[in-house]
């Protein structure tokens, strides 16, 4: 995980983005992704956009 410094941040600002990243570190994994919207997309499509998109490099 990566440190950020940011300066001459209004103390009000600072509180809010040090609560965010509280409880961004929080979340739980499983909950996220359950949050996400189920797509029908089949593995055949998918395998073959990565064939495409490797094929491209």
């Amino acid at each position: 995980m990566r440190t950020l410094y940011i300066r001459h941040v209004p103390d009000e600002v600072a509180a809010g983005l040090e609560k965010l990243a509280e409880s961004a570190r929080r979340a739980d994994n499983a909950e996220r992704l359950n949050a996400l919207p189920s797509l029908p997309i089949e593995r055949a499509s998918i395998l073959e956009a990565l064939a495409e998109s490797c094929a491209g490099r």
